[in-house]
């Protein structure tokens, strides 16, 4: 049997399995009281969609999603997700989803991401003729990501659109109707995390690799020759013309580019070759796009360094790469400035890298960063490993870090008798 037979039958079993359960909720609702159904009657008496109703509808319907199998999860969520767009209630399953993702973990995140991956084809298609004018995958591309764009389950659903939009060169006037489009929807939801200006910065590196001279046909090395050649401060460049000037757009698409060609390095073994020229491409640039270009650098030399052997010597290495000058010491381990975006991503990265060290090792790599790069890092490396520990453990570390474990405890505070940060509280 081919696979879309097989397809088309896990997708009218699923219709089946969600009949199943709403109709007899329905026809038996007098016996079974449910907030659901009430609000299902009273919507259809009314024809009216409060935000309420339709956020535990699309709720009812994703949880349905959520209990089947892996596969069968993502085409459930695949089919539930493209009928919200076409009957523009995508607002309320994005918030639903956004439940999900939190109450049932990565796997259920994993599916969301690729099922909205999956079905960026079909959400083009659908705004290339959805008011009756024919439009050109550029210009459907903009109003969808005006419309649509949010970092629910990684912000795949503008990284699926783009993924389609098969813009060629990254100079093309195309590129700025996609920013027009994402910066009116980033203006109304700006904590959007890894959405559209962040997928334009993969379509950039995506459509410069699809036309470099290599005979390689695989995608990550095609990606990474861009590196070779020299070619992020030209991509940064890119980013900051599309941007509006002071929007959150720059660093997005800024950080997209170098998620987008170092993001698999550790995956194919590929060590960072002259780690100084990722910071370099950041001189010159806008304060708002350079933010976003130092913390793709720090992004990139924190999978680099994943692939060493941990010391002090190769964290103190990759945070030396975060500077294309002289070394600027930082006391605040919040601190805002361009070199500790960078910092602070290698920085973060340690708990995963550090998983089952002693605390005599963790508080000796920590304490190793105050006198080369200031208290700030050193601190923000205690705070990010002791981070999620019982309030025993948590005490034990910063104290075995003596005075530096004093300040870091300073950060912190007790809450529902846990060590928390302050700066958690809001």
């Amino acid at each position: 049997m081919s696979s879309t037979p097989k397809r088309l039958g896990r997708v009218v079993a699923i219709a089946f399995a969600i009949i199943s359960i709403l109709v007899p909720l329905a026809i038996f609702s007098d016996v079974i009281p449910s907030p659901f159904i009430s609000h299902l009657k009273n919507s259809i008496l009314a024809k009216e969609s409060n935000t309420i109703f339709l956020v535990e509808e699309q709720r009812e319907l994703l949880g349905i999603c959520a209990r089947l199998g892996k596969n069968d999860q993502s085409e459930c969520l695949e089919e539930a997700i493209f009928s919200s767009v076409k009957n523009g209630t995508y607002a309320y399953t994005r918030q639903a989803l956004d439940e999900f993702e939190v109450s049932k973990g990565f796997e259920f995140y994993e599916s969301c991401h690729n099922a909205i991956h999956l079905i960026g084809e079909r959400i083009l298609a659908f705004y290339e003729s959805r008011d009756g004018e024919a439009l050109s995958k550029p210009e459907a591309a903009a109003l969808a990501l005006s419309e649509l764009d949010s970092s629910t389950c990684g912000g795949s659903m503008a990284h699926g659109v783009v993924e389609w939009v098969s813009i060629i060169g990254t100079e093309s006037p195309e590129w700025d109707r996609l920013m027009q489009g994402c910066a009116k929807s980033m203006s109304v939801n700006f904590e959007s995390e890894l959405g559209c200006a962040h997928a334009i910065g993969h379509g950039l590196v995506v459509s410069a690799s699809n036309i470099v001279d290599i005979p390689s046909q695989s995608s990550f090395e095609r990606r990474y020759y861009l590196h070779k050649i020299g070619l992020l401060p030209e991509l940064m460049s890119r980013c900051q013309e599309l941007a509006p000037e002071g929007s959150k757009a720059g660093y997005d698409c800024a950080y997209g580019v170098y998620m987008q060609i170092y993001g698999q390095i550790a995956m194919y073994d590929q060590a960072i070759d002259d780690k100084f020229s990722l910071i370099r491409a950041c001189d010159g640039l806008r304060p708002d796009v350079v933010k976003g270009c130092a913390a793709g650098t720090g992004l990139s030399l924190s999978l680099d360094f994943g692939m060493q052997g941990i010391s002090a010597l190769s964290l103190s290495d990759s945070l030396l790469a975060c500077f294309s000058g002289p070394v600027e010491r930082e006391e605040d381990p919040y601190s805002t400035s361009a070199s500790f975006a960078c910092q602070r991503e290698i920085i973060t990265s340690l708990p995963r890298q550090l998983a089952g060290k002693s605390t005599s090792i963790i508080v000796s790599l920590c304490s190793s960063l105050e006198r080369r790069y200031g208290t700030g890092p050193a601190i923000r490396c205690l705070l990010e490993n002791v981070g999620g520990l019982p309030p025993e453990q948590n005490s034990a570390m910063l104290a075995m870090a003596g005075e530096l474990g004093r300040k870091a405890s300073e950060y912190q505070m007790v809450r529902d008798g846990n060590r928390v940060l302050k700066l958690d509280e809001n």
